[in-house]
């Protein structure tokens, strides 16, 4: 029987001191029948011409350039070209461990039942390669909480934090037709809103204690995480978002609380750029425990 294809998604912006490594990495993996999918977010370095090159190299990579529009919008550009039946997310800065879409595609395979599948994640100093953390703080606190379960086991954790990187699961390409991709208002943590929009419809998590699915995530000054700013005010934004669809009470009850939490945080530690528009979200954390739509602009 013929192995099915996977599809890697590995958006680019501004990466060129990073994305040849990611890629050449990639193409190490020891599943072999994979569709590289790079899609270059309007970068302004010499980013697209690395691109190019690896292209040229490698007879599996597909290339997509487009104009900058943020994470959410080239990782749909990737899933709309995307020919496989499982698809992985990787960042261009990051790594997968060489068995890592093999170990997992063989559960996908073994578990039908299953929508996406997770392993842990190590994290990494750029300027120290060779030393693993177990979060991205570079400490050996273990973050992941390695939950399994449908839908509804899982949101009252997910509830709280995500629960894995980008990188960490192998899905079933059938959840993104199901829960129509990434939402392109949000420029941060995009993922965290789609595992939890999966885990409202009920999509079922899998968490693999597996030492060959490792992925590696890359901690330098330009990573996404370093911009406190972006990542405090959309974590707020998506709990503001999504919270009418969450199915109980009490999980609108926890998620009005972290919400509470995180915007007294944005003002307090000064990640604000407009203190009052948060101060009014604050107001409306009382009236996010009703199952009532709201949403702050990211403007």
């Amino acid at each position: 029987m013929e192995e099915p294809t996977v599809s890697v998604i590995v958006p680019c912006y501004n990466v060129q001191g990073f994305v040849k490594e990611t890629v050449d990495r990639l193409m190490l993996q020891s599943y072999k029948h994979l569709q590289v999918i790079l899609v270059d977010d309007g970068s302004t370095d010499n980013t697209y011409q690395i691109l190019c090159e690896l292209k040229a190299a490698y007879n599996n990579i597909e290339l997509i350039k487009s104009k900058n529009a943020g994470l959410s919008s080239a990782r749909n550009k990737g899933i709309q070209a995307a020919k496989g039946k499982y698809i992985q997310f990787l960042d261009a800065d990051d790594m997968l461990h060489n068995q890592k879409i093999e170990a997992h595609v063989k559960f996908l395979e073994q578990h039908p039942s299953i929508d996406l599948v997770y392993s842990d994640t190590l994290f990494f100093d750029h300027n120290h390669p060779e030393i693993f953390y177990k979060n991205i703080h570079l400490t050996q606190q273990q973050w992941m909480p390695m939950i399994s379960g449908n839908g509804k086991e899982v949101l009252p954790h997910l509830v709280k934090g995500n629960i894995f990187t980008v990188c960490s699961p192998l899905v079933r390409y059938a959840l993104f037709e199901k829960n129509i991709g990434f939402n392109t208002n949000f420029f941060a943590l995009e993922d965290y809103e789609f595992w939890l929009r999966c885990a409202i419809n009920g999509a079922t998590f899998q968490y693999d204690n597996n030492s060959m699915a490792i992925s590696y995530v890359r901690v330098h000054p330009k990573s996404m995480s370093k911009n406190l700013t972006l990542m405090y005010t959309h974590a707020s934004m998506i709990r503001l978002y999504i919270n009418s669809h969450l199915p109980e009470f009490k999980l609108r009850l926890i998620n009005g609380l972290y919400n509470l939490k995180m915007n007294i945080a944005i003002i307090k530690k000064g990640y604000a750029k407009q203190p009052f528009s948060f101060l009014i979200a604050i107001i409306f954390n009382i009236l996010m425990f009703k199952n009532t739509y709201y949403h702050i602009s990211n403007e």
